[in-house]
């Protein structure tokens, strides 16, 4: 029998990275990027800067944005075409930044999954936590928000996966749900890691594998 396929039906997806460590933010400009050849100029002229400050710097470019703080760098792209572009951005400037300490990073990939009919809707709450076991105490329960932790994945070295199931029903895709995969590799919390562009790069290529086949295997066991 063909099941309903998560993966098929993907309207929106985004990429949050978010690095953990001891960082100097105004070093990060968009200026600065430009002049180290890891964004175009026009990318840098056009940059919507909300906060440039030693403590904080906040800015969009074209097709991401970005904050920094002295304790987290995150980056967020809601454009696939630019995931691996902003992927590349990130080993850019850690690679340059490579006596940087970092304490933990990771990515979050985001779905927003269009489930097509209000009964498949009501339907994928149901099979993940069963409305039946709220019975006697609710009268009409719907799925808000689930959260499964992996904590010791044999699927990576180390680190945990959390993954988020969430009603977006209230907002503009209607009968939809947000999948969102945690893929997060602490390190010492004293000491901390430098930077290593091999490493990133070969743990961002697991952490897709993730993502991906969590949508698949939910497809699979949910049957919808």
């Amino acid at each position: 029998m063909n099941y309903f396929k998560l993966e098929e039906n993907v309207d929106r997806s985004e990429l949050n990275i978010i690095i953990l460590g001891f960082f100097n933010p105004v070093i990060i400009t968009p200026f600065w990027l430009s002049t180290k050849n890891l964004i175009r100029e026009t990318d840098a002229i056009n940059a919507k800067i909300r906060i440039m400050h030693n403590e904080i710097v906040d800015y969009d470019l074209e097709w991401a944005t970005i904050e920094i703080t002295q304790k987290r760098f995150h980056i967020k792209c809601t454009q696939e075409p630019f995931f691996e572009i902003t992927r590349d951005l990130v080993v850019g400037i850690f690679s340059l930044l490579k006596e940087t300490p970092i304490d933990s990073f990771g990515f979050n990939h985001t779905k927003t999954v269009s489930l097509k009919t209000e009964d498949r809707y009501y339907e994928i709450g149901n099979r993940l936590s069963p409305f039946s076991n709220w019975s006697e105490g609710l009268d009409d329960p719907r799925l808000q928000r689930l959260e499964i932790l992996d904590k010791e994945s044999k699927q990576k070295s180390h680190g945990s996966i959390l993954i988020t199931i969430y009603s977006t029903a209230a907002n503009e895709l209607n009968q939809a749900v947000g999948i969102n995969i945690n893929d997060h590799y602490p390190f010492s919390e004293k000491e901390g890691i430098k930077f290593s562009a091999n490493l990133f790069i070969e743990y961002w290529d697991n952490s897709l594998n993730i993502a991906n086949n969590v949508l698949s295997k939910l497809s699979n066991s949910l049957q919808l």
